[in-house]
């Protein structure tokens, strides 16, 4: 039971628990927000123009939106952002491999590429299945928990930090 909380914490909670820190840091200095919990932060959010942020924090909390916003919203875009690094990864190995990018119709790849990204949609919401395949789970129950509290941790930890400078 111990060895299956400190497999939680390194292999899920620590990671959970710095990305929403983060993302809610980084969302709170973005949009100048005065919300005192996340629920309003992420309405706050909401209401931002994307054309004010830069294209990869855009990008990125658009995702995060998409998802949800909270602790499923960040589960299923860690999950998310893990199927699509391998997916780019595969991708790049093709033109590496034995097959010449001349044999391979490029409209091909990028139609494959883009059916991927949209089953990997669906996927990253299945994360609880998905990070069953790739991490050393014993205790569902245990997982789910720590990283509960390493996501809510994060989060409040984020929304505690006075981004003004005044104490």
């Amino acid at each position: 039971m111990i060895n299956d909380v400190l497999k939680s914490i390194l292999f899920a909670g620590l990671p959970v628990g710095l990305i929403s820190y983060f993302l809610v840091l980084v969302a709170r200095k973005e949009t100048g927000a005065t919300a005192k919990n996340t629920k309003l932060l992420k309405q706050e959010f909401k209401n931002t123009e994307i054309k004010q942020q830069k294209f990869w924090k855009a990008f990125l909390y658009k995702k995060w939106m998409k998802f949800g916003g909270g602790f499923y919203g960040v589960l299923t875009f860690i999950t998310y952002l893990h199927i699509e690094i391998y997916e780019v990864i595969d991708f790049v190995q093709s033109f590496i491999g034995t097959e010449s990018l001349i044999i391979k119709s490029v409209l091909v790849l990028f139609v494959e590429f883009f059916v991927d990204s949209i089953i990997n949609f669906l996927y990253a919401f299945l994360w609880p299945v998905y990070w069953f395949k790739y991490l050393p789970i014993g205790s569902y129950l245990v997982w789910i928990c720590v990283v509960f509290i390493c996501y809510i941790a994060g989060t409040r930890l984020a929304m505690s930090i006075n981004l003004d400078g005044h104490s």
